[in-house]
């Protein structure tokens, strides 16, 4: 029936009072009770335990208030499941599509997606401050016609709907406190027991009611207060350093005007009581000496900061020291726990933290989140697929990349699915009518669709049933059993088995736990609102809200491990080292800001009408140097405070106050610095434990590697490793000092197996030429057959192939008929090409030009594009006496009509250059067949002499070569072109007419290339010269020869060796390949590098920066090139082994 309220400053020995008083009265057969906030129960009862001789205790309870309450309902018999943080929300959207109509202020606000959790905590801080809707409205009635008191009306009213519905549906809207303070006097233990409350820095109004009614019960309750006992009044002001617990001291004695005051006044004066009792007064005094105990680091980042405490932890149990001495503390543990659990696993500390992991990371969260949107999608790729890769459906990982592969490669959508028909889509080298698949693409088609019904099989019934609205108990029934039909318990079960038998009982009693708490989440759907029907997509968004909240109960790994926990849950625990982290500007002490239903002036406004809530951000602010001096009063010994330089986004970050003021009033001697680095003299330091040691050695070692001294501890480390059962992981951490990103020759076997397995190395031109840019590059593409993932999209290589399909098309139409570009009249064009394209368009990626309305659009643009490429063929064939001969002129493959360059190597193997040449035109002048090759391009390329050079560009010389074997020994090369068939985008200062824009085309699609100097058969392949050419980038002087401004003209006697040039290089490169070189050395030319688009990278992870890497550079000045071409071309081919630079 009395009461005590006990002062203490922290360290001053207010729990060990409590412990000694309980254990007094214990051994004189009285009932002991010691609450304490719920999260600090457990290392209460275990510090009570170890201070008793027997190393336990009967008699005495030491709880929070949560399980108080579970007791005492236990004894009433009563039914504790109150509603949850979910089941408020789950209510709260009922009410609010109910109600949100009637708002006036918060009409908006309500359909915002966070309103939900926001009224949620303001309603649960109105319970626990025991204020009802009726105080709402009657504070509301005071403020008149202002903002707040409509906003109060709205609150008021959600707020009054939310306890009709707790009273209607489970007989009260009392909260757990409330039921408590009216239980709690009959709890049969409580009768004529003492009872301490310990480690509370501030109650709500329900825990106060709470300690009255223990107070009218207990014999005796005592409740500590962290204060200075010697100046009590003083911590009025608000910026007092013990304010929040005055605050305290006054509401408890208003509510018992009889309590009485102890001290604990404490007798440690010296080490960190110093800095306790001194640095945190108004205006810290200047210390004479460092405090001892205390230590400041900066650290450059925060894996350094806690591999800094794990390096620590490791020497200080050396020297006897427990892992259970030592506490890490951060102002919140969100930031550091994963990087913790790391750091802490690879130094083989035992460790553990009160964060409460989400288990929406789990498999079976996010097989059911993924299950419910591909129904809510209609079968979305994206879901599915996050279905099919939980490992949790019944169809393998491998099945399932297959299936994606597929799906991806041919743009199967949702509607594919519910089709219900097996797929036939399949790749083609040919975009017409009559060609199938290629061969080997059935089997994969009937594999895919193997693997697609057995998906559809087992999701269709689950499917079926969600097409109509359901209670919610129906739709909890209905996700169970599609869960239990998928085997997702049974395959859970056997995930736990098998995490157990490897020794991972953790992870095991995780998939138990998940399972458990799905359930149970379940049935609290159905408890709480089980008849209200809701769609798919309504209850799709309860469970996926439900599934947020659940979170993995945690259990220490062993009694002896190191905590790691925020401060706000880690202030009443003790240890002999402390770890303070992240003591940075904005982190601790922590910004706080307006946030909630009601604003700092709002709560004001409300406090002055006798409306008392939860404190305002300012006055959380001027709490936080409490809560610093709160943790730094754990530490018994060593307090270590550090701060970071850089966020984990990189980002600069300052130092708190408190730690300049650490610093210039001379609480430390030095500040101590983590770069990363380690200094001379501070090897031991960092050489704790394996494998953390070993991950120094590449930096340790490196100057070794270069030639350079290095400690000897180091290599000490290394043979110590290898000779204790780490050799494995020591050769691993140093492997990438002697690592040369160069991969060896490849044997002449193996060349033949990749390149030749007929004995015949085939390739195109385009292929040797990509050996010649990077040899590496066409190991990874021709030799291990490695491909990007097909996706279904549009993209330069299909236009390219629909271009010259139907220009093809076109062009044979013509020559069945016996007719030219030139006798296609301009009124049929647009037909003509609308049809080509209509026919090829099916075969472009399944037909994705009809996909949709964007792709239907950009079909429409190429048509026109095509029809102007058309028509201006037809111009240039009016103007031309060259006709059109053939088109797609294949040669090298089977069936093809014309023989292909071919030659022996010196080691025997035959070489054959494949191609396929998109038109060849001819002019028949007296002994002598001139001969046109034209390619068509859908992308801007231009002849460069430097690339022939080098072995970059030879196709179209290639193309001339083989046309010239082939049509007779009187043929003669006048031009190779590349026609260009684009919309290139023009800026214009004016909006152009069609026939500006005309004009424009016009002059973009002049055919480049290389031209015969003969001015007679350049004007009869463009008759209507005179200067500029309005075809062909020629330009026609007065005295009736050809510019050569360019460098683009040349006789017979050049083609010839421009034609020889491009045979030799390909002839070098076929060595090369037979030689089998390999190299990572990609050719710079100019400023231009293949690296930059390829897809290879991430594979030989080419760096210019390593010694054993390094670009092929060519520089070639344009003005050398005839010369050089004179003197046959031998250099910066690619058997004169060119040098290597960065």
């Amino acid at each position: 029936m009395a009461l005590t309220v006990l002062f203490g400053k922290g360290r001053s020995g207010k729990t060990e009072y409590c412990f000694s008083q309980m254990k007094a009265e214990a051994a004189q057969g009285r009932r002991t009770l010691l609450i304490v906030p719920d999260q600090a129960s457990y290392n209460a009862e275990r510090r009570f335990a170890e201070s008793l001789p027997e190393k336990g205790f009967m008699g005495t309870q030491i709880v929070g208030f949560s399980r108080l309450a579970y007791r005492v309902f236990q004894e009433k018999g009563k039914d504790c499941a109150f509603v949850s943080e979910l089941a408020q929300k789950l209510i709260l959207q009922r009410l609010l599509r109910r109600h949100a109509d009637e708002f006036t202020v918060l009409q908006t606000a309500a359909r915002q997606d966070n309103f939900v959790e926001t009224a949620g905590r303001f309603i649960g801080e109105c319970r626990s401050f025991c204020i009802g809707p009726d105080m709402l409205r009657h504070a509301a009635s005071l403020l008149g016609s202002q903002t707040l008191s409509r906003k109060l009306m709205d609150i008021a009213l959600l707020y009054q709907g939310y306890t009709a519905y707790l009273e209607e549906r489970f007989g009260s809207a009392d909260d757990t406190m409330t039921v408590l303070a009216r239980e709690i006097p009959s709890y049969s233990f409580l009768q004529g027991a003492h009872v301490w409350v310990d480690g509370f820095q501030w109650f709500t109004p329900r825990q106060l009611e709470v300690l009255q009614a223990i107070e009218q019960t207990a014999a005796q309750v005592t409740i500590t207060l962290t204060m200075d006992p010697d100046r009590v009044e003083a911590q009025r002001r608000e910026t007092a350093l013990f304010h929040r617990p005055y605050a305290v001291y006054q509401e408890l004695r208003r509510i018992f005007p009889h309590l009485e005051v102890r001290r604990v006044a404490g007798t440690d004066e010296g080490g960190l009581a110093v800095f306790l009792n001194e640095f945190f007064r108004p205006v810290p005094p200047v210390q004479a000496e460092a405090v001892k105990g205390l230590i400041l680091t900066e650290c450059g980042n925060r894996i350094l900061e806690l591999d800094a405490a794990a390096r620590r932890i490791q020497a200080l149990c050396r020297r006897g020291y427990r892992y259970r001495d030592f506490l890490i503390l951060a102002r919140t543990g969100e930031a550091y726990y994963h990087i913790a659990e790391e750091i802490f696993a690879k130094y083989g500390i035992p460790f553990f933290s009160d964060y409460r992991r989400p288990m929406t990371s789990h498999p079976a969260a996010e097989a059911i989140s993924s299950l419910l949107d591909v129904f809510t999608s209609r079968w979305a790729h994206e879901p599915l697929f996050q279905l099919l890769k939980t490992d949790l459906f019944p169809i393998s990982r491998c099945d399932a990349d297959d299936l994606e592969n597929y799906c991806l490669a041919y743009g199967i959508r949702g509607y594919h699915w519910l089709a219900g028909e097996d797929w036939q889509y399949g790749r083609s080298r040919y975009i017409e009518e009559g060609h199938g698949v290629d061969e080997g693409e059935e089997e994969t088609i009937r594999h895919v669709n193997g693997i697609r019904r057995a998906v559809w099989d087992a999701l269709r019934p689950c499917w079926e049933e969600a097409q109509e609205d359901h209670s919610l108990a129906d739709w909890c029934t209905l996700l169970y059993r599609w869960l239990y039909d998928l085997g997702v318990p049974q395959s859970l079960q056997q995930w736990k088995r098998d995490d157990e038998g490897a020794g991972r009982a953790a992870e095991g009693k995780e998939h138990e736990q998940v399972w458990k708490r799905i359930v149970a989440f379940l049935h609290e759907i159905v408890r709480v609102c089980g008849d209200d029907v809701v769609p798919l997509q309504e209850f799709s968004q309860i469970v996926k809200d439900g599934l947020e909240q659940l979170k993995f109960s945690l259990i220490p790994p062993t009694l002896d491990h190191v905590t790691f926990t925020s401060v706000e849950r880690g202030y009443t625990m003790q240890a002999r080292v402390v770890f303070l982290c992240g003591l940075n500007d904005g982190v601790f002490p922590q910004r706080t800001s307006e946030e909630g239903m009601l604003n700092d002036a709002e709560r004001r406004k409300l406090e002055a009408l006798g409306v008392r809530l939860g404190p305002d951000s300012r006055f959380r602010s001027f709490q936080e140097k409490f809560l610093f001096y709160l943790a730094a009063g754990r530490a018994g010994e060593q307090l270590h405070l550090s701060y970071i330089l850089a966020g984990d986004d990189g980002g600069a970050m300052e130092p708190s106050s408190w730690i300049r003021q650490i610093e210039e009033k001379g609480y430390v001697d030095a500040v101590g610095h983590e770069t990363g680095m380690i200094e001379g003299g501070r090897e031991a330091e960092f050489i704790t434990s394996l494998p953390a040691a070993l991950s120094w050695l590449p930096v340790m070692l490196r100057p070794a590697a270069e030639g350079k001294e290095t400690d000897d501890v180091w290599w000490a480390l290394y043979d110590w490793a290898c000779s204790h059962g780490w050799k494995e992981r020591a050769a691993q951490a140093v492997q990438g000092l002697f690592h040369r990103n160069q991969p060896l020759r490849l044997p002449a076997t193996l060349v033949k197996r990749l390149y030749a397995p007929d004995g015949v190395l085939r390739g195109s031109v385009t292929k040797f030429e990509q050996y010649r840019s990077c040899p590496f590059a066409y190991f990874a593409r021709y030799g291990l057959l490695l491909e990007e993932r097909q996706m279904y999209h549009f993209s330069a290589p299909d236009l390219g192939m629909l271009v010259h399909g139907a220009l093809r098309i076109l062009g044979e139409d013509l020559l069945r008929e016996h007719k030219q570009w030139r006798d296609l009249r301009p009124e049929d064009i647009p037909a003509a090409c609308r049809q080509a394209t209509e026919r090829l368009a099916p075969y472009i990626q399944h037909d994705i030009l009809m996909s949709n309305a964007y792709f239907a659009q950009i079909k429409e643009r190429l048509i026109q594009t095509l029809a102007r490429t058309v028509r201006r063929l037809c111009q240039f064939s009016e103007s031309s006496q060259f006709h059109m001969e053939g088109l797609e002129k294949a040669f090298g493959r089977k069936g093809s009509p014309w023989e292909a360059l071919r030659f022996t190597l010196p080691d025997g193997l035959e070489v054959i250059v494949t191609g396929q040449i998109d038109r060849v035109d001819s002019m028949r002048d007296g002994d002598a067949k001139y001969v046109v090759v034209i390619d068509y391009k859908s992308g801007r390329k231009q002849l460069d002499l430097s690339q022939v050079f080098v072995g970059l560009e030879l196709q179209l010389l290639t193309y001339m070569y083989v046309a010239l074997l082939n049509m007779g020994e009187d043929a003669v090369p006048a031009a190779i072109l590349y026609c260009y068939v684009r919309n290139d985008k023009t800026s214009l200062d004016h909006v152009a007419d069609e026939e500006e824009k005309k004009t424009l085309y016009d002059k973009k699609s002049r055919l480049s290339g290389y031209y015969l100097d003969d001015s007679q058969v350049m004007t009869a392949l463009d008759t209507s010269m005179e200067g500029y050419s309005e075809f062909l980038n020629l330009r026609l002087k007065k005295d009736g020869t050809l510019s050569n401004v360019f460098h683009t003209m040349y006789d017979e006697a050049g083609w010839q060796k421009l034609l020889t040039l491009a045979v030799a290089r390909i002839r070098e490169i076929a060595g090369r390949i037979d030689s089998g070189d390999i190299a990572v050395r990609p050719i710079l030319l100019g400023q231009a590098s293949p690296c930059r688009y390829c897809p290879y990278h991430a594979v030989c992870r080419f760096d210019a920066q390593l010694p054993d890497n390094g670009y092929d550079v060519v520089t070639i000045r344009k003005e050398d090139l005839l010369e050089k071409l004179d003197e046959g071309g031998s250099e910066h081919g690619v058997d004169t082994g060119t040098a290597g630079g960065h």
